[in-house]
């Protein structure tokens, strides 16, 4: 079972600037992307943007989150960035991706919780924050 939870609020890293929406998450949560026009912007490396996400009423263990990302560089030379989870003040980083000059998708999966070190359960989902951010 897959079951998909968009953005409902910004989450603890709001270093990033909101274009083309009134906040951070709402600038993120499009199922359908808008690219170029509602989008979530940074070019200062150990920035951060972080979202809490809808609520799961899921019983029993949850197999593992998949972090989507939708992404871009509009700078010359080399860009990076990278996708995480925040649980608990733990933070588990995904690997750098290298940015290209047209939107590509890149994912993550975690699969036990940051606070816990054990797969997710209900709760630990529901105080789970993901993010991005940008590396170099």
């Amino acid at each position: 079972h897959i079951s998909v939870y968009n953005p409902t609020s910004n989450g603890a890293h709001t270093d990033y600037t909101a274009n083309g929406a009134a906040s951070l998450w709402q600038s993120v949560d499009a199922v359908t992307p808008t690219d170029s026009t509602v989008f979530a912007s940074d070019s200062n490396p150990g920035d951060k943007l972080s979202v809490n996400l809808a609520p799961t009423s899921v019983t029993g263990s949850i197999a593992g989150v998949i972090l989507v990302g939708r992404m871009e560089k509009t700078s010359a030379g080399t860009r990076t960035a990278n996708l995480f989870a925040l649980n608990g003040g733990t933070e588990v980083d995904g690997a750098n991706i290298a940015l290209g000059t047209s939107y590509a998708y890149a994912t993550q999966v975690v699969e036990v919780d940051p606070a816990t070190g054990v797969p997710f359960v209900n709760s630990g989902f529901n105080a789970l924050q993901v993010g991005v951010a940008t590396a170099s």
